[in-house]
């Protein structure tokens, strides 16, 4: 008998005397708490055992060859009170405190994030997608990369053809979370990658031509007739109706300036240009609702607000510099993320505030999983 057991029967002792046993007061009530107590650990039980499976991990069924695969969940994510997804070797750990394997042959080459789950390469010429109910959708593509539009609802890559074969295939379409949909195919000599997506065109760039690299684009659903451009240095992303990339500051090459591009039946071209900074960039990123350029300099990174810069060309915020300009990603519409040193990574905002952001040890093993932009 509990302590709890004694107080009650003394309680009920005071308040009724010389009960006979079968309506004693207090047995009843201590037969029905402990009723009420087995249920609740019976209940306890079942509540460990569900939240044991899911720390411990559930099981999900896998594509191919991969039949059942483990998905482990954690309670906390390796960079605690950011927004950042990370990634290390065929591990994946979410900004909301999950954690995943990669399944599939070959090295985890890059990771990025879109809408439907987590697209991935690896050293075998696979995209492979896990999605947001850990699903593994295999294979997307065979490809080394793949291009996804802005908001993550199209896809297109150049397709890796084995041996060096001659040729190249162009595919494109929808990205959700059962993978690709409304498939179509280019066959062509010229392309040598593809660098974008802006609406529903696929801009690709071509090294084999005078003066490469040269770009144009391709509209899925129609026939392709190269107009190759040679004024552009870099296609960046999609940007209010056109493209934002780099453009040859004039007829020598030798200077690039941002630059607003056009898509028409005449290809893909400068419309606008704004030259600041150094006339030297590095990477480039758009911000996920379009209006930023995180790019290197060299010695900085630039935040541009594209929707002031070809109007005030000085209207520009700068970062500290980054180790790997490659490694700077938006965490958000407005902060950017960065490896200013060795084991330190830093945030910035599109205001100029810098803070730390605190990687686990050690802060250069780990990879910020990418985001469309």
């Amino acid at each position: 008998m509990t302590r709890l057991e004694d107080a009650l029967r003394e309680t009920f002792t005071g308040q009724v005397a010389e009960q006979p046993i079968v309506l004693d007061p207090a047995g009843k009530a201590i037969r029905r708490a402990r009723v009420v107590r087995r249920r609740r650990r019976a209940t306890g039980a079942a509540a460990l055992a569900i939240a044991t499976l899911l720390a411990g991990g559930v099981l999900r069924f896998g594509g191919a060859g991969d039949l059942w695969q483990r998905v482990t969940n954690r309670p906390s994510g390796p960079v605690p009170g950011t927004r950042l997804d990370m990634w290390r070797a065929d591990q994946l750990w979410t900004a909301d405190g999950k954690r995943f394997t990669l399944p599939g042959d070959g090295q985890v080459r890059w990771v990025e994030a879109v809408p439907a789950g987590w697209l991935y390469g690896t050293s075998e010429h696979k995209v492979r997608m896990l999605n947001r109910y850990g699903v593994l959708i295999d294979p997307i593509a065979d490809a080394d990369s793949v291009m996804v539009s802005l908001y993550g609802s199209r896809i297109a890559w150049k397709h890796h053809l084995a041996g060096g074969a001659p040729g190249q295939l162009v595919f494109s379409g929808m990205l959700g979370p059962t993978g690709v949909t409304g498939r179509e195919m280019l066959t062509t000599t010229q392309v040598d990658a593809v660098v974008g997506i802006v609406e529903n065109h696929v801009i690709l760039r071509a090294d084999n031509q005078p003066h490469s690299p040269v770009y144009d684009f391709w509209t899925p659903g129609e026939n392709f007739e190269p107009t190759w451009n040679d004024e552009i240095s870099a296609v960046l992303g999609e940007y209010t109706g056109g493209a934002v990339g780099l453009a040859y500051g004039d007829a020598t090459r030798a200077k690039t300036c941002v630059a607003r591009l056009a898509l028409d039946p005449g290809g893909i071209h400068p419309h606008e240009k704004a030259c600041v900074g150094p006339g030297s960039f590095i990477g480039g990123r758009i911000s996920p609702d379009g209006r930023w350029l995180a790019i290197g300099t060299g010695s900085a990174e630039l935040l541009i607000d594209l929707s002031t810069v070809f109007q005030d060309p000085g209207a520009v915020v700068q970062c500290p510099n980054s180790v790997n300009p490659s490694d700077v990603l938006w965490e958000d519409a407005r902060h950017v993320v960065l490896l200013t040193g060795p084991g330190a990574w830093g945030r910035c905002g599109v205001d100029g505030t810098i803070t730390q952001v605190p990687f686990p040890a050690p802060a250069n093993a780990w990879t910020v999983v990418v985001r469309p932009g």
